[in-house]
Parts: structure tokens; sequence; C-alpha cells
């Protein structure tokens, strides 16, 4: 049998969420009941290098606490922040051409009768402000408003209840009802927040160090996104 114990330290060593499947079977070693999958490496190693979305990115984060160890030094906990950029992520959104029919780029008023009386706001599109920032972009821009999403999720009890806390990102230029279907993919995961117990702070400290982590990983994972030398005409949008 594998030893699959060898396995798991090795993912934990190299730190990192997955290992490529060559990777694995050198590791286990070749077995008659791996000859199938090795001979299908090939095949696999081609399916990585087709077309994917938004690459991820690590960032290492380091929380000083107000407790001490043993030694009487203050204790310190690592966070892994793995995210993806905002602005690849936009683009990913606007070039998938499977939700190109429910994009909307421009200003709408909805009226109930036909002399333009009883307006209706419903879409992003349809409110007086879209029309308001509108008129202050030059002639041929349009407004792609971001919307952020992020909710705690327990993924087992377990395994010591283990927790992840996803964002998503996606536009405003989107219907909300193609939105809200999974199947459409019109929201992207942008990145994971590290659901952490902070033990090396003090109960009495403890909540608002977790707000302040929450800001902290927003802002990295949203810097690509406001950074001052990034120009919006840099913005490559991929369409089939």
């Amino acid at each position: 049998m594998p030893d699959m114990g060898r396995m798991e330290r090795y993912k934990a060593e190299r730190e990192v969420p997955y290992v490529s499947i060559n990777e694995c079977w050198t590791l286990l070693g070749p077995t008659k009941s791996l000859h199938h999958h090795i001979k299908r490496a090939g095949h696999l190693k081609f399916i990585d290098t087709l077309p994917h979305g938004p690459a991820w990115h690590y960032t290492q984060m380091t929380v000083e606490g107000d407790e001490l160890d043993a030694k009487g030094n203050k204790k310190v906990e690592v966070l892994e922040l793995w995210h993806r950029d905002p602005i690849e992520c936009i683009a990913e959104l606007l070039g998938n051409p499977s939700i190109e029919h429910a994009q909307h780029f421009k200003p709408r008023g909805v009226f109930r009768r036909a002399d333009r009386t009883g307006r209706e706001y419903d879409e992003m599109w349809t409110a007086n402000w879209w029309w308001e920032i509108q008129d202050l972009l030059p002639e041929d821009a349009t407004i792609v408003p971001i919307i952020l999403a992020s909710d705690k999720t327990q993924l087992s009890t377990f395994c010591g209840y283990k927790q992840a806390w996803p964002v998503y990102i996606s536009i405003g230029n989107i219907k909300k009802a193609i939105r809200r279907q999974p199947s459409s993919h019109a929201m992207i995961l942008l990145g994971y927040i590290p659901a952490l117990k902070l033990d090396c702070i003090s109960k009495a400290r403890r909540q608002f160090q977790a707000y302040q982590i929450f800001h902290d990983c927003m802002r990295v994972m949203l810097q690509p996104n406001v950074a001052t030398t990034r120009k919006v005409e840099s913005l490559q949008v991929k369409s089939a």
C-alpha cells in the first residue's frame, strides 16, 4: 500500500494546496494498481496546458499577539492568504462567452407606461447613479461595478471543525438572475481569508484583532484594483 502519511507530509512541506499528478506517482512509487494512472499522466499534463482562469497567489502574514509562551516571548501565528488578481477575475467575467448575452454596459431607463411614467429600478444599470457617473466619463468609457461576497463556511466536523472563509467577486453588468445561478460561473472565487483561532491573542482583544485581520486580507486581495500605477487601459479582455 502507498505510504499516504508520507504523502501528506510532503504536501505540508511544499506548503501548496495540491501536488501534481506526476509528483504523486513518483512519491508513492509504481505499483500494479497505479500503472493505468501513470499512463494517463501524459494526458493529464496536456490538460494542464489548456487555457485556465486567473492564477493563484500566496501571501504570508504574521500576527504577533499579547500572550506569552513558556520562554516569555510573545506568541505569533502565521496566516496563509491565497488570492487571485481581481483585475484578471474581472477580465475573465467580461470575456466569458456563456454570459455575454446577459451583460449590459450603458444605463437604461425602465418605465411601466409608454408616457415614461412609473419608473422602475431593478438592475444596477437602471439606477440614477449609473447615469450620473456615466456623464462624467469619456465617450468611449463604461462602468464596471464590482461586487464582493464573503461568508465563513464550515467544511467538516470530523477533522477539528475546519473552516474556510471564501471571498467571491462579480460585476454589476451581469443580470442578477444570471449572477445568482451557480452554473453560470458569474461569481468567481477571489481568495480565501484564513479562519484562525488566534490563540496568540488574549480573549479580550481577539474579536477586534479578527476584524483587523479581515480588513488586512481584503486590502491585500484588492490592492491590484486600487494601485495608482495600474491604468485601466491595461485591462485585456479575451472573448471567444
